[in-house]
């Protein structure tokens, strides 16, 4: 049986943010963050943790693109120095 996307819970029909030419790009929802800012529990770690995210991040981007993906591997990058704790990240 299939089953409509907008059924399935923890889908979210995703959010295209306009450019400046017009176009439009989409807004990674997984880690609600726009563009070049960072996800919350970045912002209140250490700035060891930011700027471990935003390089590994802005790396990933010219790999991938924006979204998840690029998201997703500067959190990895993230995890191999960090641990997380409760609402921030500190130092393993």
């Amino acid at each position: 049986m299939h089953v409509p996307p907008r059924t399935v819970p923890g889908w979210h029909q995703p959010r295209h943010l306009p450019t400046t030419e017009g176009s439009t790009i989409l807004q990674s929802h997984r880690y609600g963050r726009n563009g070049s800012e960072l996800p919350g529990t970045v912002q209140r770690s250490c700035q060891e943790a930011q700027d471990t995210f935003t390089e590994a991040h802005d790396c990933a981007v010219q790999t991938y693109g924006e979204g998840d993906k690029a998201d997703r591997a500067a959190f990895t990058a993230l995890k191999e120095k960090f641990e997380k704790r409760g609402d921030h990240w500190i130092t393993k």
